[in-house]
């Protein structure tokens, strides 16, 4: 899987045209694979901690997964069709309330989805990609501009969260500092490269 903040960089950045119409295939991919990790790790960790913790089987999971992606998509899709309705039928007098606004139906698609079962996280990146960008009088240039800092911002607070969860004393110990080059090795010479080629497989014939 690919980074999708830095998936969306670059393609924005260098301006670079994609053929086959790969750019959409590309952004999908990359912001759809945290959902899909974090639906699999509540699914795997539900699994493994048994039946005794109250938790389901994997049968079950699996359902309950497949719930939750079709919930989070439709759900993401018609809440951003109506997010950009709603931004290009008003006008506001002062144009940072947009900000406000849209901020406002991200928060909402996010409660309203995970409170119908579905996921959240996906339902909130779909919401950005599911429906139209606004139009020039909804002033889509500054909201462009206000949500890439903005990703800059959670994406520096998320970083620093999970780096204070970490003991560096604690990964000096023998068995832990094998096991985690180990698998790091594993992960970088082994699972990408083998990743990396079987997803390229389909498009090899392309010119």
């Amino acid at each position: 899987s690919t980074d999708s903040a830095s998936v969306f960089s670059i393609l924005r950045s260098k301006k670079q045209g994609l053929r086959q119409h790969l750019r959409p295939l590309l952004e999908l991919e990359s912001g759809s694979n945290d959902p899909m990790a974090y639906m699999l790790t509540v699914l795997l960790v539900g699994v493994l901690s048994g039946p005794a913790s109250g938790h389901v089987d994997l049968g079950v999971g699996m359902l309950y997964l497949v719930v939750q992606l079709v919930v989070g998509a439709l759900s993401g899709y018609l809440i951003g069709r109506l997010a950009v309705w709603t931004i290009n039928r008003i006008n506001l007098v002062n144009h940072s309330l947009y900000v406000v606004l849209l901020l406002a139906f991200v928060f909402f698609s996010f409660a309203f989805t995970d409170l119908i079962r579905g996921n959240g996280y996906l339902a909130v990146y779909l919401r950005r990609t599911g429906g139209r960008q606004p139009q020039a009088g909804a002033e889509a240039g500054p909201l462009r501009s206000f949500f890439d800092g903005f990703t800059w911002v959670m994406q520096i607070v998320m970083f620093l969260t999970l780096g204070l969860f970490v003991n560096s004393k604690e990964l000096l110990e023998p068995d832990v500092l094998i096991l985690g080059l180990s698998v790091g090795a594993f992960l970088i010479l082994v699972a990408r490269p083998l990743a990396v080629f079987a997803s390229l497989a389909p498009f090899r014939n392309f010119s």
